[in-house]
């Protein structure tokens, strides 16, 4: 995380622990990752009327909950804004945020099987190199994801070319309709 960490702070993604700390092994909450995937996209602001329960406009991740939720990146009417976020759930938000794209599996994770609810998720983290297993065999898709993590997968993410190829193909779509 030596280029991502630098890059996110300097960015206005990920905001240091202190002056001199970024405290990247700390856990971030799901709220923390929401924000970081909506600081990344520039904190557009949301048009839609709060659909969670848990969730308060007094809440650090009140904008980034409400645009997570217009965006698809998550559903349901509640957050758990404040719980950590696991390693599965913060790339399944990525995964979404770029369409779901999906990609051929990748088994060599043992923790990961074809039946899991992260399987779509990490193969594509995994064949486009936004996250890496935990050891050649793990991901550890429901350890608490650092903050580390979470804006390396972010930077890979941003550095990976993926979403520029995503946005000329839904525009090229869009234009032989």
């Amino acid at each position: 995380f030596a280029l991502s960490v630098p890059w996110a702070v300097e960015k206005g993604i990920a905001k240091p622990s202190s002056k001199t700390k970024f405290s990247p092994n700390e856990p971030c909450t799901r709220g923390q990752v929401l924000t970081y995937i909506y600081r990344w996209n520039g904190s557009p602001k949301s048009s839609i009327k709060n659909p969670f329960k848990d969730v308060k406009p007094s809440d650090s991740f009140y904008n980034a909950a409400l645009w997570a939720y217009e965006k698809g990146l998550f559903k349901g009417s509640t957050l758990n804004g404040n719980a950590p976020c696991t390693r599965g759930d913060a790339i399944e938000f990525l995964w979404k945020y770029a369409n779901s794209y999906p990609m051929n599996p990748a088994d060599n994770f043992t923790d990961v099987p074809r039946t899991s609810k992260y399987h779509s998720a990490v193969s594509w983290a995994y064949w486009m190199r936004i996250a890496t297993g935990t050891t050649q065999t793990t991901f550890e898709p429901d350890s608490d994801c650092t903050k580390a993590q979470i804006v390396t997968f972010i930077y890979n993410l941003e550095h990976s070319h993926f979403m520029d190829w995503l946005k000329m193909s839904l525009e090229s779509a869009r234009q032989s309709e």
